[in-house]
Parts: C-alpha cells; sequence; structure tokens
C-alpha cells in the first residue's frame, strides 16, 4: 500500500508559543484529498500579539482581529466536516 491509496490529513498550525496556558493559535491549515484550506484565528478578548511573533509570522493584531479571522470553534467545525 502507497500513501496514495491512503486517506491522509495533514495539519498545520501556527501559535503564540510552547506554552499552553498562556498561548494561542494564530492560523490553521490543512490539506486533504488534495485540498488546501487555511484559516486565521481570532484572538481571545483582551489578547495581545507579541511583537517578537509578529516578526516571525508576519501577521498583526489587526488581522487577527480583523473580518478574515475566525472563531476557534468554527473552524474546528470545518475540519471535523
Amino acid at each position: 500500500m502507497t500513501f496514495d491509496d491512503r486517506p491522509l490529513l495533514f495539519l498545520d498550525c501556527q501559535t503564540t508559543g510552547m506554552r499552553p496556558p498562556q498561548g494561542q493559535i494564530l492560523e490553521i491549515a490543512w490539506l486533504h484529498d488534495g485540498l488546501l484550506e487555511s484559516y486565521l484565528v481570532k484572538l481571545k478578548e483582551g489578547a495581545h500579539l507579541p511583537h517578537r511573533v509578529q516578526q516571525i509570522t508576519g501577521l498583526s493584531e489587526a488581522d487577527l482581529k480583523g473580518s478574515g479571522a475566525f472563531e476557534i470553534g468554527e473552524i474546528f467545525s470545518r475540519l471535523s466536516a
């Protein structure tokens, strides 16, 4: 059996850091059946995006607070579908 014969899901997440209690997912992307989906995650209420993370990712707080960002629950619903 080759990889072509198996259903595969590739998942990638960008986060604010390595400490889950203080961190947040910023972006989630996945590839399944040749279709790539990528979503920005809305910042939690009162959360700030550290300058260092902005430099590394190229994302800004405006990106994660704007209309192009989604609530995490909506993204997980899309992933589950």
